[in-house]
């Protein structure tokens, strides 16, 4: 059970930090839970295992992006639940005068800054928080996220930490412009920002975003009251801040909060309560996840009961039907709601959720709200028709979801062709121009993306001459696909980033995956995929043959390996690597050295033959029980 717990715990922090829709682990497809279902799981880890890693762990380590290695650790705060009472803040202020700040709800972030040649502190890099050890790298997002770029010598700042939001207003703006660039428009104003901050393409979005800064490092000793004060003073927002003295105030601070968040130009998610003393916050010290100079207080979700009045249904590009419950409209977390995210059929069934079913909601941030629990059960009639092309719809093989298994269906062929665009990476060619391509008959396979000529984008409404010209380029400037991308691209059910970046670590070449004689046996070999995923790409083989065919046809190239790296024959030629813990050249590098002499990286220990690691720490003691070679950072660059 407490194992089963941690992968839950692990999984949906990945979720949570990366503003994922769904994840598949396993054969298994998680989707995004709500705060009240988090918390619960944490508290249960709590009760069998206090000390547990997965609680101390920050962010995570799931990043899709270049890595970058945090000068300094950059850690959480420890949460206090509302239900908690407000007894651990009353010691925190044991210790002096606090400041209690509005947790800012988005993405962390670090900008470093250095001095130029007039002296003056200048932008230079960013990262997000990733693990709290390392980060992903977003220098070219940050250029347009409004903050000061620039700013008059101060004491010896070099880095400044804070929250990267959007504001209420803002989110609306960017949703127009969103749908006028044909993208999905954005559900969530809590997992836009994650989305924006991963997007490798229109990071020009990101000038709706704003950076709320907390916290900065310099050489001298600072208290947290002064930092806002030097943070406000050269242009930088900071969160809303009260003074703390007395337990009363701690409580005035929470009431007012509650009257005042769902009124605020930003979202937040609770307040931080933090040792105003430097010196003493220092001495506090932290644990590996935390600083104990802060404590971060949750007040509870916003709930309500609703009455389920109809369900709607939506076909997704590997035919899975996924269902939207919906009821009277409510007033809830400070809007008007009449819709609730019900996921698949067999949370359907499970949960007893049928028309006149009463259930209980939540609602934190959220633009849709999730499914708590069911309070009054009713019986559930399953549709067996897709709503696209009326097919017959079948169980999927973990009897999870239904779907609709017609190739020809409409709305699946244009999500399919919306989804190859996003994962190839094409340019500013939206989802509604995909979908005009698509109903003017220019679309109907992958390759015909890269028959379209400059002429046919006349023939779109909106598009002339130079921004034909210059999508048409950018269409062409993707013929060369890396592996990873084009299996990624393909909508096969589970077939995601990190399964298609270890079979490419597995077989090197789109040529040994296609003509294994073994296939099914060494795919299930891999660690993180099932019978089910295994059988897909086995009995889909044809498929993606058919497809790999139709793109070299055309002139594309499937790239097996990174050709900017010149190999070089060793003892590790071949040998699978993971890289744990922090490390002083950063992980980047060392990986690029590991792909120079010959080794491949791979995602997890079981999978691996070097685990290489200053710290002995879960993955050390993992690696220790499954017999692996481990080796230092030093010990490995002196062995090559």
């Amino acid at each position: 059970m407490k194992n089963e717990i941690v992968n839950l715990i692990d999984i949906h922090k990945k979720i949570y930090y990366n503003g994922l829709k769904e994840l598949v682990v396993n054969d298994t497809t998680y989707y995004p839970i709500s705060d009240i279902e988090f918390d619960e799981m944490e508290t249960e880890l709590k009760k069998i295992d206090s000390e547990n890693s997965i609680l101390q762990k920050v962010g995570t380590d799931y990043l899709t992006g270049d890595k970058v290695k945090h000068d300094r650790p950059m850690l959480s705060i420890e949460k206090v639940k509302e239900s908690e009472g407000t007894g651990n803040i009353e010691k925190l202020l044991n210790n002096g005068r606090m400041l209690a700040t509005h947790k800012m709800d988005g993405s962390a972030c670090s900008l470093k800054f250095s001095y130029n040649k007039d002296n003056k502190c200048q932008f230079q890099t960013a990262a997000t928080r990733g693990d709290g050890e390392q980060g992903e790298y977003i220098r070219q997002h940050a250029e347009y996220i409004n903050f000061p770029k620039e700013f008059g010598a101060n004491s010896s700042i070099d880095e400044i930490r804070g929250e990267v939001v959007i504001s209420k207003d803002n989110f609306e703006e960017l949703k127009k412009e969103m749908k006028k660039l044909g993208l999905e428009e954005p559900e969530s104003i809590r997992n836009i920002v994650s989305g924006l901050l991963h997007r490798k393409e229109h990071k020009y979005l990101c000038q709706w975003l704003d950076f709320i800064a907390y916290d900065f490092f310099t050489t001298e000793s600072i208290n947290y009251f002064d930092k806002l004060r030097i943070l406000n003073s050269l242009g930088f927002k900071t969160p809303i801040s009260y003074n703390v003295t007395s337990n009363a105030d701690i409580n005035k601070v929470i009431e007012q909060y509650k009257q005042s968040k769902e009124s605020e130009y930003y979202l937040t998610d609770g307040i931080v309560f933090r040792v105003n003393d430097s010196l003493t916050a220092e001495k506090l010290g932290r644990t590996s996840g935390y600083y104990k100079h802060s404590l971060a207080y949750k007040v509870a979700s916003d709930t309500a009961i609703v009455t389920l009045k109809k369900r709607e249904r939506s076909v997704n590009r590997t035919g899975k039907i996924s269902y939207v419950g919906i009821y009277d409209s409510i007033y809830l977390g400070g809007a008007n709601l009449t819709r609730v995210t019900l996921h698949n059929a067999k949370n359907l069934i499970d949960n007893e959720i049928g028309i006149g079913s009463k259930i209980l909601i939540t609602r934190s941030n959220e633009i849709i709200p999730f499914f708590i629990k069911t309070i009054e059960p009713s019986e559930v009639n399953l549709e067996m028709n897709c709503p696209c092309c009326n097919s017959e719809l079948k169980w999927s093989e973990s009897m999870t979801d239904l779907v609709c298994h017609n190739e020809d269906c409409s709305d699946q062929k244009l999500e399919r062709l919306i989804h190859f665009v996003k994962e190839i990476g094409i340019d500013n060619l939206g989802q509604s121009t995909v979908k005009k391509l698509y109903d003017f008959g220019y679309l109907e396979n992958y390759s015909d993306f890269f028959n379209i000529t400059e002429a046919a984008f006349l023939n779109i409404e909106g598009f002339q001459k130079k921004s034909a010209k210059k999508l048409f380029e950018a269409i062409q400037d993707k013929k060369v696909i890396k592996m990873e991308k084009f299996l990624s691209a393909l909508s096969i059910d589970g077939l995601g980033h990190t399964v298609s970046k270890d079979i490419k670590n597995e077989f090197k070449t789109i040529f040994n995956l296609m003509n294994c004689n073994e296939l099914e046996q060494k795919l299930t070999s891999i660690d993180g995929i099932g019978d089910r995923i295994s059988h897909s790409i086995v009995n889909l083989m044809d498929y993606i043959k058919k497809i790999h065919e139709s793109l070299i046809s055309i002139g594309c190239k499937i790239e097996d390996v990174d050709e900017n790296i010149q190999i070089t024959e060793s003892v590790y030629t071949g040998k699978k690597f993971i890289i744990s813990g922090s490390t002083e050249m950063g992980k980047k590098e060392l990986y690029d050295i590991v792909k120079t002499f010959g080794g491949v990286q791979v995602s997890t220990v079981k999978q691996c033959d070097y685990l290489i690691t200053n710290e002995q720490h879960n993955k050390y003691q993992e690696a220790v029980k499954y017999g692996k070679q481990i080796l230092t950072e030093k010990e490995f660059i002196d062995s090559i």
